[in-house]
């Protein structure tokens, strides 16, 4: 199995929630990440929320 690309921000937290976030690009490419569960694009990277919801495939 290869890879996937590498996402924005690897070592946020968003990444590994259940909620799952969804990726934005601007029209000048920048990423970022919308969080569901908080309805808003929070600062990265995440590494504290008091809404993070681990995904049932993370160990």
């Amino acid at each position: 199995m290869t890879p996937g690309p590498i996402p924005p921000f690897p070592e946020s937290l968003c990444h590994r929630c259940g909620a799952p976030p969804r990726l934005v690009t601007s029209d000048r490419g920048s990423v970022f990440i919308y969080c569901p569960l908080l309805q808003r694009y929070p600062a990265q990277p995440v590494v504290a929320c008091d809404v993070f919801v681990p995904r049932a495939d993370t160990c």
